[in-house]
Protein backbone atom coordinates (compact mmCIF):
# COMPACT_ATOMS: atom_id res chain seq x y z
CA UNK A 1 0.00 0.00 0.00
CA UNK A 2 1.25 3.44 -0.89
CA UNK A 3 2.01 6.06 1.74
CA UNK A 4 0.69 8.69 -0.64
CA UNK A 5 -1.69 11.01 1.25
CA UNK A 6 -4.07 10.89 -1.75
CA UNK A 7 -4.57 7.16 -1.12
CA UNK A 8 -6.55 7.71 2.10
CA UNK A 9 -9.83 6.36 0.76
CA UNK A 10 -11.44 5.76 4.13
CA UNK A 11 -10.60 9.29 5.27
CA UNK A 12 -11.93 10.75 2.00
CA UNK A 13 -15.15 8.71 2.12
CA UNK A 14 -15.83 9.52 5.78
CA UNK A 15 -15.05 13.21 5.29
CA UNK A 16 -17.27 13.41 2.21
CA UNK A 17 -20.08 11.72 4.12
CA UNK A 18 -19.66 14.14 7.03
CA UNK A 19 -19.66 17.20 4.77
CA UNK A 20 -22.70 15.98 2.85
CA UNK A 21 -24.66 15.25 6.02
CA UNK A 22 -23.74 18.66 7.45
CA UNK A 23 -24.85 20.40 4.24
CA UNK A 24 -28.15 18.52 4.21
CA UNK A 25 -28.76 19.38 7.88
CA UNK A 26 -28.12 23.07 7.19
CA UNK A 27 -30.47 23.11 4.20
CA UNK A 28 -33.18 21.16 6.06
CA UNK A 29 -32.95 23.62 8.96
CA UNK A 30 -32.92 26.65 6.63
CA UNK A 31 -36.03 25.42 4.79
CA UNK A 32 -37.75 24.33 8.03
CA UNK A 33 -37.89 20.63 7.24
CA UNK A 34 -38.81 18.73 10.42
CA UNK A 35 -36.71 15.66 9.66
CA UNK A 36 -32.97 15.05 9.60
CA UNK A 37 -30.92 13.32 6.89
CA UNK A 38 -30.90 10.22 9.12
CA UNK A 39 -34.70 10.15 9.07
CA UNK A 40 -34.89 10.30 5.28
CA UNK A 41 -33.65 6.73 4.84
CA UNK A 42 -36.48 5.42 7.00
CA UNK A 43 -39.13 7.58 5.33
CA UNK A 44 -37.94 6.78 1.80
CA UNK A 45 -38.00 3.07 2.66
CA UNK A 46 -41.52 3.27 4.10
CA UNK A 47 -42.74 5.27 1.11
CA UNK A 48 -41.27 2.76 -1.35
CA UNK A 49 -41.85 -0.56 0.43
CA UNK A 50 -44.85 0.18 2.64
CA UNK A 51 -45.04 -0.69 6.35
CA UNK A 52 -41.91 -2.38 7.69
CA UNK A 53 -40.80 -4.05 10.89
CA UNK A 54 -38.04 -2.45 12.95
CA UNK A 55 -35.76 -5.37 12.03
CA UNK A 56 -36.41 -4.88 8.32
CA UNK A 57 -35.60 -1.18 8.56
CA UNK A 58 -32.47 -1.93 10.52
CA UNK A 59 -31.24 -4.48 7.97
CA UNK A 60 -32.13 -2.36 4.95
CA UNK A 61 -30.38 0.74 6.34
CA UNK A 62 -27.38 -1.14 7.82
CA UNK A 63 -27.87 0.30 11.31
CA UNK A 64 -28.48 -1.21 14.73
CA UNK A 65 -32.01 -1.86 15.97
CA UNK A 66 -31.43 0.61 18.81
CA UNK A 67 -30.57 3.32 16.28
CA UNK A 68 -33.75 2.64 14.32
CA UNK A 69 -35.77 2.67 17.55
CA UNK A 70 -34.45 6.13 18.44
CA UNK A 71 -35.14 7.47 14.96
CA UNK A 72 -38.66 5.99 14.95
CA UNK A 73 -39.36 7.46 18.41
CA UNK A 74 -38.56 10.96 17.13
CA UNK A 75 -40.53 10.46 13.91
CA UNK A 76 -43.52 9.15 15.84
CA UNK A 77 -43.36 12.07 18.30
CA UNK A 78 -43.70 14.43 15.32
CA UNK A 79 -46.53 12.29 13.85
CA UNK A 80 -44.49 11.42 10.76
CA UNK A 81 -44.78 7.66 11.25
CA UNK A 82 -47.16 5.35 13.07
CA UNK A 83 -46.47 2.09 14.91
CA UNK A 84 -49.03 -0.55 13.99
CA UNK A 85 -49.29 -3.68 16.16
CA UNK A 86 -48.73 -6.97 14.35
CA UNK A 87 -51.19 -9.74 15.19
CA UNK A 88 -51.41 -10.59 18.87
CA UNK A 89 -47.74 -9.89 19.64
CA UNK A 90 -47.44 -6.77 21.82
CA UNK A 91 -43.69 -6.60 21.07
CA UNK A 92 -44.03 -6.63 17.29
CA UNK A 93 -44.77 -3.53 15.23
CA UNK A 94 -44.95 -2.47 11.64
CA UNK A 95 -43.96 1.13 11.03
CA UNK A 96 -45.88 3.13 8.42
CA UNK A 97 -45.47 6.65 7.10
CA UNK A 98 -48.25 9.18 7.72
CA UNK A 99 -49.55 11.91 5.43
CA UNK A 100 -47.53 14.45 7.40
CA UNK A 101 -44.47 12.22 6.97
CA UNK A 102 -45.00 12.19 3.20
CA UNK A 103 -45.24 15.99 3.19
CA UNK A 104 -41.95 16.36 5.08
CA UNK A 105 -40.33 13.77 2.84
CA UNK A 106 -41.38 15.74 -0.25
CA UNK A 107 -39.77 18.89 1.19
CA UNK A 108 -36.59 16.94 1.93
CA UNK A 109 -36.64 15.30 -1.51
CA UNK A 110 -36.50 18.71 -3.23
CA UNK A 111 -33.41 19.66 -1.21
CA UNK A 112 -31.79 16.29 -1.84
CA UNK A 113 -32.36 16.58 -5.60
CA UNK A 114 -30.93 20.09 -5.62
CA UNK A 115 -27.79 19.06 -3.73
CA UNK A 116 -27.46 15.95 -5.89
CA UNK A 117 -27.44 18.22 -8.95
CA UNK A 118 -24.78 20.40 -7.29
CA UNK A 119 -22.61 17.33 -6.73
CA UNK A 120 -22.89 16.37 -10.41
CA UNK A 121 -22.25 19.90 -11.64
CA UNK A 122 -18.99 20.31 -13.54
CA UNK A 123 -18.26 16.58 -13.81
CA UNK A 124 -18.46 14.68 -17.09
CA UNK A 125 -20.88 11.76 -17.24
CA UNK A 126 -17.91 9.35 -17.41
CA UNK A 127 -16.68 10.57 -13.98
CA UNK A 128 -20.14 10.21 -12.48
CA UNK A 129 -20.50 6.72 -13.94
CA UNK A 130 -17.12 5.79 -12.48
CA UNK A 131 -18.14 7.13 -9.06
CA UNK A 132 -21.37 5.12 -9.19
CA UNK A 133 -19.42 2.00 -10.14
CA UNK A 134 -16.97 2.45 -7.26
CA UNK A 135 -19.77 3.06 -4.76
CA UNK A 136 -21.75 0.10 -6.10
CA UNK A 137 -18.71 -2.15 -5.71
CA UNK A 138 -18.18 -0.74 -2.21
CA UNK A 139 -21.72 -1.74 -1.22
CA UNK A 140 -21.27 -5.20 -2.72
CA UNK A 141 -18.03 -5.79 -0.81
CA UNK A 142 -19.16 -4.55 2.57
CA UNK A 143 -22.88 -5.28 2.85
Amino acid sequence: MSNNSDDRLIFLILTAQHLLKKRLQEEFRREEVLITPSHTGILFTLEEKGPQSMNSLSEFLFVKNSTVTGLIDRLEKNRLVRRNPVGGDRRSWHISITGKGLEELDKARKIIHRINDEIKEGHPESDLKGMKNVLGAFFSKFS
